[in-house]
């Protein structure tokens, strides 16, 4: 009734021509996106709740190689026997990184040795865990300390600061922000999904991934 009422009321004030405009408006409002710019809140990119196990890869499928596992290896800087706390994945210079689950961003900037680096605390099947991301160049780290980020969503881009022999990720995993294990294995146990085209991204929406070169 309250439509109704609207809908003569805009016909007694605009005339015949206006009205017609005003009972469009008032039949068919205008929808919200909540999605920003370039965004989609179509298919299935919805982020999934805090304390989710949903985990995923941290690079498009497609675009990466395994250069340096987890464990003993030969410095390729140094030559010398050193322990390799994180996984290499070798990518071409500006391939998207992604944040691997849901999480709070714990630190982004400069690291020694890591170039700029990206730490996420998550909770992932009811264990606590700090994902790091490293050797991203100067201005290719796209979130803040305290920002609440989706599993899957864009963070860098592949870069090669720091400590680094060429472009490439180091990804770590560290369960209760300690240690560092092995992470491919821990994204195997997982069953990390490996993502390619629109990636997900804050409040449900989609945003297109930037294209990475295999």
């Amino acid at each position: 009734m309250k439509k109704v009422a609207w809908i003569l009321l805009a016909m007694l004030l605009t005339g015949p021509t206006l009205s017609l405009l005003a009972v469009a408006v008032l039949v068919n409002p205008a929808q919200t996106n909540p999605c920003p710019t370039g965004a989609d809140s179509s298919g299935d990119g919805q982020s999934p709740p805090a304390g989710s196990s949903q985990v995923v890869f941290p690079l498009p499928e497609g675009t990466w190689v395994l250069t340096s596992p987890f464990g003993w290896r030969v410095d390729p800087i140094s030559g010398a026997r050193s322990f390799h706390t994180g996984t290499d994945y070798a990518a071409n210079d500006g391939t998207t990184i992604m944040a691997v689950a849901d999480g709070t961003v714990r630190f982004a900037g400069s690291m020694s040795g890591y170039g700029n680096a990206i730490l996420i605390d998550h909770h992932v099947d009811g264990t606590s865990v700090t994902s790091l991301y490293g050797h991203m160049w100067d201005g290719h780290l796209y979130v803040h300390v305290g920002d609440q980020v989706a599993a899957g969503q864009h963070i860098a881009d592949v870069g090669s600061n720091g400590r680094s022999t060429g472009p490439h990720l180091h990804f770590e995993i560290r369960p209760g922000g300690g240690a560092a294990i092995d992470s491919n294995s821990w994204l195997g146990q997982h069953g990390a999904t490996s993502l390619d085209g629109a990636t997900a991204g804050p409040g449900g929406c989609t945003v297109p991934a930037q294209a990475g070169i295999a």
